[in-house]
């Protein structure tokens, strides 16, 4: 129940109450991935889980990065 607005240069999301991390990513997308990873971040502070093995195609160094961001 996430009113979400898509724009021609991303999303943004409209809601009034707290988000919960709540996203299941299921999918072998790596570009679905890091963008569901991101939004779990911004959401519970938190990754889902560990998907290196298929962000590694276009990213190998996303957890890595994402970690020094948030220090």
């Amino acid at each position: 129940n996430v009113n979400i607005q898509e724009s021609t240069d991303g999303f943004s999301i409209q809601q009034k109450n707290k988000l919960y991390n709540t996203i299941k990513i299921d999918s072998d997308d790596h570009r679905i991935i890091m963008a569901s990873e991101v939004f779990n971040l911004i959401v519970s502070g938190d990754f889902s889980g560990d998907f290196t093995d298929k962000i590694s195609i276009s990213f190998p160094d996303f957890y890595t990065i994402i970690k020094r961001v948030i220090k």
